[in-house]
């Protein structure tokens, strides 16, 4: 945009340069403060292809006391997304965002997961609980 001053004579310049916003453009996972940031392309590139999912990752219900309480993973690729998500084999997957895991809610999720901006995986490791922190760009 050039303003002409007529009485000065003088141009005007001005430039809108849009302000750098902080994204995880690239298609990998980065650590920030505990925090992995995942690309959204990443996670649509597994709901576009369920079968991605199981060459990284082996899942079974696993059940307490006859109930289904989670998913118990069995084998994680090595050098895979799911590895880099910090999963672990021996994991009990046991919930998502606060809500328990369980076949209906892990459909819901992954249903609505173009929409999720954060994420926490709650795992059994160990016989302990721990939280896995996720921000989705």
């Amino acid at each position: 945009l050039t303003l002409e001053n007529k009485t000065n004579s003088k141009n005007i310049h001005i430039t809108n340069k849009p302000t750098a916003i902080k994204r995880n453009i690239s298609n990998k996972i980065v650590e920030e403060e505990g925090i992995k940031h995942i690309p959204k392309t990443l996670l649509t590139s597994y709901t576009k292809d369920m079968d991605k999912i199981w060459k990284d990752i082996g899942l079974s219900q696993y059940k307490r006391n006859g109930r289904a309480a989670g998913f118990k993973v069995n084998f994680v690729k090595k050098g895979s997304d799911m590895e880099k998500l910090g999963i672990k084999r021996g994991d009990i997957l046991t919930g998502v965002n606060g809500e328990a895991l369980n076949l209906s809610s892990a459909m819901g999720f992954f249903n609505d997961i173009n929409n999720l901006e954060n994420l926490t995986l709650t795992v059994e490791r160990n016989g302990k609980s721990e939280d896995l922190e996720y921000e989705i760009q």
